[in-house]
């Protein structure tokens, strides 16, 4: 975790200077409840693409990567895709020692649980975020996945098989991760998953950094328009927010966004 950032220049509201410790407080004691959604953590450029050389990482900055550092100490639980894991290079799931103290003084484990969402389950014991993760993962998938891979993923991660369809349910995701005591989710995407999530109004939050970059090109939306709503079997429509934060890096804006119910 870069040590060269130790404040952070908010623009709205309340224009200044804000510690990392002052965010991670705000956070804590303003996290929706997980029955009511997760918090979204995505980064775009500014013509909409969510990667750059065909990783969200390359449009980051130190700030940003802090910024996501706070999210996931104040986290119980940290939802991936299992694509944007492998993509993204992810190793085990863990925050920076001054991250651990934090959680360690608020009565929390020392790293938040990774949950995996994965509909083919393919997947090794030896991959990295497995392998190497502090806490025990939980892998979520539906009934259609393979029973033997469920079977060998079980000596590394609690499988849950969740929902009718070829993938978890996210609203039965959320009720799981509930009735396990998991509070303060944190949705780290990928678009696919996060698409997903917002059809099923299961996105309370979203923590989106806009990086100062026009990368041209064909790259993915953080939500693109080909999932269909489960109920209807239409594309999801449109979802409104209301601006809770602007952070400032540079020309880099870090956005928190409450999303508004549907009327």
């Amino acid at each position: 975790m870069p040590e060269t950032v130790t404040q952070f220049d908010r623009l709205w509201p309340d224009p200044g200077q804000v510690s990392p410790t002052e965010l991670r407080e705000t956070y804590l004691s303003t996290w929706p409840d997980s029955r009511d959604g997760a918090v979204a953590m995505m980064i775009s450029s500014l013509d909409g693409s969510a990667v750059l050389d065909g990783v969200s990482g390359g449009l980051s900055s130190p700030a940003d990567q802090l910024l996501m550092d706070l999210l996931r100490s104040v986290a119980d639980v940290v939802v991936v895709g299992a694509g944007t894991l492998r993509d993204e290079g992810y190793g085990g799931l863990t925050v920076s020692e001054d991250s651990v103290a934090w959680r360690t003084t608020h009565g929390m484990d020392e790293h938040p649980t990774l949950a995996v969402v994965s509909a083919a389950l393919d997947l090794s014991v030896d991959t990295p975020f497995l392998a190497q993760a502090p806490t025990r993962p939980i892998i979520f998938t539906g009934p259609d996945a393979p029973v033997d891979k469920v079977r060998e993923l079980t000596e590394v991660a609690d499988v849950v098989v969740l929902g009718s369809g070829p993938g978890a349910d996210p609203e039965l995701i959320h009720d799981h991760l509930a009735d396990r005591g998991y509070r303060r989710v944190v949705c780290e995407g990928g678009p696919t998953l996060l698409s997903r999530w917002f059809a099923a109004e299961r996105v309370a939050e979203l923590h989106l950094s806009l990086a100062p970059a026009l990368t041209g090109g064909g790259g993915q939306r953080i939500v693109h328009d080909d999932i269909q709503d489960d109920a209807t079997g239409q594309p999801g429509t449109a979802r409104h927010t209301e601006l809770l934060q602007v952070l400032r890096d540079g020309s880099m804006l870090m956005l928190r966004q409450r999303v508004l119910a549907e009327s």
